[in-house]
């Protein structure tokens, strides 16, 4: 659409991959949405312009990935941006205020995410990371897993399960031995 894959509505752990717009609004997403648990990737939109999305009401706990040096979102009329995860730029405008708990880096998606959007390795910066009160829009994470794991919430539309980056059997898994 002119507006990328969709305009308004609430949209709740849903993928907005490989969209894109020749209007000034984001690839991904344009108008005044919610987005709860959504991932973001591989969306374009004109120089200058945010590849993902460009304003919502509320983005929470969604998953950027942004492939070039254009802004991954614009929240400039965004009411609320929080637990969301930035990866591949730093570049975001967020445009509001009303910021809990997000993440960026500049680190290119294939060294930080698995092909499910989940964190490769342990972060302390995504794992229980989350601002609660912006955390607990839906029982499950994109994955279909719960979302409130450990009693607390991650940045990001997927949470890592239990035993998932920590092993439960009581013996360190050889790719955990070599983080520590």
């Amino acid at each position: 659409s002119a507006q990328g894959g969709v305009v308004n509505g609430v949209w709740m752990n849903c993928y907005f991959v490989s969209n894109s717009t020749t209007y000034s609004s984001g690839g991904g997403a344009g108008g005044a949405g919610d987005f709860y648990g959504c991932v973001f990737d591989g969306n374009s939109a004109p120089a200058g312009k945010p590849q993902s999305l460009l304003d919502a009401n509320v983005v929470a706990n969604c998953t950027f990935v942004s492939t070039n040096s254009a802004p991954a979102f614009d929240g400039q009329n965004a009411y609320v941006v929080a637990n969301s995860l930035v990866v591949g730029t730093t570049n975001s405008v967020y445009g509001t205020t009303n910021t809990y708990s997000n993440y960026q880096t500049s680190t290119g998606a294939a060294s930080v995410l698995a092909a499910d959007y989940s964190p490769l390795v342990p972060n302390a910066n995504v794992i229980d990371a989350a601002n609660a009160t912006y955390a607990g829009y839906s029982g499950s994470d994109i994955l279909g897993g719960s979302r409130l794991v450990n009693g607390a919430y991650d940045v990001g539309a997927v949470e890592v399960q239990l035993g998932a980056l920590f092993p439960s059997s009581g013996r360190r898994s050889f790719f955990w031995s070599l983080m520590f």
